[in-house]
Order: C-alpha cells, then structure tokens, then sequence
C-alpha cells in the first residue's frame, strides 16, 4: 500500500504469543488463524498479503486490501522507518 495507517511489527515472540492464544481459545475461523500464524512462526511470510486480505474480508474491510509484497529492500527500508534501525 501507498499509505499505511498502522503497523505492529511480528517479532518471533509476539507470533508465538499470538499462536498459543489461538490454540486455547475458541474463535470462529481459529483453523485460518493457526494456519497464518504456524507459517509465520517458521518465517514465512510469503503469503503475508493473502493472509491480511483473509483477515480483512472476514473483518467486512473496504478499504486497505493488499495487492502485493514489498520487495526485499522495500520491506528493509519500512521496518527500519517503522520500528527503528535494530528492528530488521
């Protein structure tokens, strides 16, 4: 996105976090959760606009789909802006 209007940057230890709260809780939609989350947990986050979308939809979005990946750089140069100089 052009324009982004919040960012919460997903250290290791907030997916891990975020993953076995999932498990002992019961969500509607907890499978899609858990499937997010384990592939995030292991580094991948080669689906990361897929799985915003999911999220998105599932939340009624209308504003703020994702159409892609940031490259490698563009991803470097964000976190850094975001998060600081050590965050990468």
């Amino acid at each position: 996105a052009s324009e982004k209007w919040n960012s919460i940057q997903m250290t290791e230890e907030r997916v891990d976090t975020l993953l076995e709260y999932v498990k002992e809780h019961d969500f509607e939609h907890k499978d899609l959760y858990i499937d997010i989350l384990s592939r995030w947990q292991k580094g991948d986050f080669s689906r990361a606009d897929k799985d915003h979308n999911a999220i998105w939809e599932l939340q009624g979005g209308n504003i703020g789909r994702a159409n892609g990946l940031l490259s490698k750089e563009e991803e470097a140069k964000f976190i850094e802006e975001t998060f600081g100089k050590d965050a990468y």
